[in-house]
This record gives C-alpha cells, sequence and structure tokens, in this order.
C-alpha cells in the first residue's frame, strides 16, 4: 500500500474508531483502529489486514488539562475520551442514553428524587484499582458542594447548586456494585448529562487522592481502552492500548495514539504530506 494512502481525515478517524462513545456534539470517542494493514520494519504499514501500531492526530493546542474535572476544551476532550468513561454515554447511532461503567439504565423513584445504579462488576482503572460504587462516589463528590471549585467548569451544569435548590443532594455506596444517587429535585435533563462525555467521567480514587486539595490529578487514570503515558507540553500526549479492558467487544486495535501539537496549519498539512501525521 502506498504511504499516502495511509492518511486519514478527520472524518475518517471517527469511522475507524473501535470504541465509539457519543459524547457531546463536537467529539464522542474512546479507542481507535488503524488503517487496516500491518507494520512493516521501518513503522509503516504494509498490506495486510492488521493494524498499524500507532495512529498520530494534530492538536492545535495543548490540552488545558487531561482531568475531565477540569476542561471544557475540544483538544482535551479528544485526548481524555480515549482514556475515561462515565456511567453512561449515547448510542452511536441513535443517541440515545446508554450503559457503559452501569449495566442498565438507572431505577428511578415516583417523585424523580432518587436514582440507584447497577455498576459492572470485573473493571479496574489504569493503576489497578477497583472500579465499584465507592469509586463513583469519591468522582462525583468532588464535584459537589462545597469540594467543587471554580476550575472545574461543569460541576454547577450537572450536578447542581444548593442555592438553587438544585441537582445532587447526596451520593451513597450502598455496596460494591450499587450506587444511590438523591437529588434536591426532579431533574428530567439529569440522566443525559450524566452520558456526556466531558461532564462526569468516572477517575481513579487512587489518582485523586494523590492529587493536591482542590488540584486536578497529575496522573490521567481511567477505566477507558487507552491508558496514558506521557505529556510533553507544547509537543505530544501519548496513549498506549488498555489491554486489560473490560468491554473485548470494542477493545482498541491500534496498541499507540500519539497527539502531536502543531499549532500553525501550514505546518500540520506539511506534516501530514511528509508522513508525520495520520490526521490533521
Amino acid at each position: 500500500m502506498e504511504e499516502n494512502k495511509l492518511k486519514f481525515s478527520r472524518r475518517q478517524f471517527m469511522g475507524l474508531l473501535g470504541t465509539a462513545v457519543a459524547g457531546t456534539a463536537m467529539m464522542g470517542m474512546v479507542g481507535c483502529s488503524g488503517g487496516g494493514s500491518e507494520k512493516k520494519g521501518d513503522g509503516k504499514a504494509a498490506s495486510g489486514d492488521k493494524a498499524a501500531d500507532s495512529i498520530t492526530y494534530s492538536l492545535t493546542a495543548d490540552p488545558r488539562a487531561l482531568d475531565p474535572a477540569y476542561f471544557d476544551d475540544g483538544e482535551s476532550a479528544v485526548v481524555c475520551c480515549n482514556i475515561y468513561e462515565g456511567l453512561y454515554g449515547f448510542a452511536e447511532k441513535n443517541a440515545e442514553v446508554k450503559p457503559l461503567l452501569a449495566t442498565e439504565l438507572p431505577e428511578i423513584s415516583d417523585d424523580g428524587l432518587i436514582y440507584t445504579i447497577k455498576l459492572r462488576e470485573g473493571v479496574k482503572f489504569h493503576d489497578g484499582t477497583d472500579f465499584n460504587a465507592d469509586a463513583v462516589k469519591t468522582s462525583i463528590e468532588r464535584l459537589l458542594e462545597p469540594n467543587r471549585n471554580s476550575d472545574q467548569p461543569y460541576a454547577s451544569f450537572v450536578f447542581g447548586e444548593e442555592a438553587a435548590n438544585s441537582g445532587v443532594k447526596t451520593v451513597e455506596a450502598v455496596d460494591a456494585t450499587t450506587v444511590k444517587i438523591t437529588m434536591r429535585a426532579a431533574n428530567t435533563s439529569f440522566l443525559k448529562n450524566l452520558a456526556m462525555a466531558l461532564a462526569s467521567p468516572i477517575v481513579s480514587p487512587k489518582a485523586i487522592e494523590a492529587a493536591s486539595a482542590g488540584s486536578a490529578i497529575t496522573t490521567p487514570c481511567g477505566t477507558g481502552p487507552y491508558k496514558f503515558v506521557d505529556w510533553t507540553k507544547s509537543a505530544s500526549v501519548t496513549l498506549e492500548a488498555n489491554e486489560d479492558y473490560w468491554d473485548k467487544d470494542n477493545a482498541p486495535k491500534t496498541k499507540n495514539i500519539i497527539f502531536k501539537i502543531i499549532a500553525e496549519g501550514n505546518t500540520r498539512i506539511t506534516s501530514l504530506l511528509n508522513g508525520e501525521c495520520d490526521i490533521i
């Protein structure tokens, strides 16, 4: 296969994702596959039906953060939607809410105030920590008052405010696989808000604990199909496939994703033509 046939547009890249989770209208993805080819010794793909080892994707700027509680920009989202997952997501074809780390849609009380959520068993964070109800409680409570701070842009939108008598009042780990969320007032949008890829991903409690109080985590760690490897500011972010990913039907098909920071448009085009990027 000729080298120029290995280049993808961003639209084609979305179609090659090994696991698609619709998040916001701007971006919804986790996982990706290569160009349907086998690697040669020089790192380029040769004819065959195996995925390439790496895909290089250009970003126009550094991510603002790699902690999903601390960003609302597209560049951060492109990276983090591969690392983290939420309890729910949106279906690819009809954008209906579907379970991700939850096993089914929540049981909602008749008054709309109590959401009982059953969780998947056997899922682990990238650092080996068990995913369970306590982990969900930790991730949500950091976004509730008085724990949240002004650098968390989606916290009040998704989880509400006491002064407005809106959003989440309490989160309870009923048992290892059951979470109960009690609302201050009924909110028909809450489930869809939980499904937003940028709004409520679940983060390793160990990573949260390791961060300074009120600060973004320093080692990104979720349950998603790709694991964080390295972030060299103004240069690149590198992720590697999570070989223990729980969703075997949608396991990552490409070993590495490399996000190169290339701010200038002409430089991105040159990088594509020179074979230094697959997607610009």
